[in-house]
């Protein structure tokens, strides 16, 4: 089950998602509540997805040629106030990677940097068998064309006793004593 944590600002993150994207054989759906039970797929980074973004944070990435199962992969909201709308269930959706997007918030006029993860799974619903399987050979290898382009972006940095992997625009304000990482531990 591989996860990567970085760190970084919006801008940061939007880098990220348009490096991602502009690779001819990816494409994204946002973890948004949807009013059918069909998400939005973007093969770019759009105006729309990241107004998408701005309210939640968290993207689907799916390689060519995976077939995705909506039937399974987008839950109905029974109850409360959302009930009605469909949300993504990420491991039944099928073979799609997770990508969290690193957040920002300011505290007593101090800005806190926050991580975000890439992360696979370690299984997945695989509809047409109607069973759960683990990862492809071929999904394990996006995982890490999409962990090499991440990382290709950020800088490996010692805070402390730790060593985090930081956005440019993140390690300039750190550099700078404008910003602060809110979950150094």
């Amino acid at each position: 089950m591989p996860q990567f944590d970085f760190y970084g600002t919006s801008r940061d993150a939007w880098q990220n998602v348009q490096n991602i994207l502009a690779v001819s054989d990816v494409s994204a759906i946002t973890d948004i509540w949807y009013e059918r039970p069909e998400p939005n797929v973007y093969a770019a980074a759009t105006d729309a997805m990241a107004d998408e973004v701005e309210t939640k944070r968290r993207i689907f990435l799916i390689r060519s040629g995976v077939h995705l199962s909506y039937q399974h992969g987008l839950v109905q909201q029974r109850s409360g106030p959302k009930a009605g709308l469909y949300r993504i269930a990420p491991r039944e959706l099928g073979e799609v990677l997770e990508l969290t997007l690193p957040v920002c918030f300011e505290r007593e006029s101090q800005l806190w940097l926050s991580s975000g993860s890439l992360f696979c799974a370690p299984e997945f619903f695989d509809a047409e068998a109607e069973d759960w399987r683990k990862p492809t050979a071929e999904h394990n290898a996006f995982y890490r064309d999409v962990l090499r382009l991440i990382k290709a972006s950020v800088r490996r940095v010692k805070l402390s006793s730790s060593t985090r992997w930081l956005g440019p625009e993140a390690l300039s304000l750190l550099q700078e004593g404008r910003a602060r990482v809110a979950d150094r531990g």
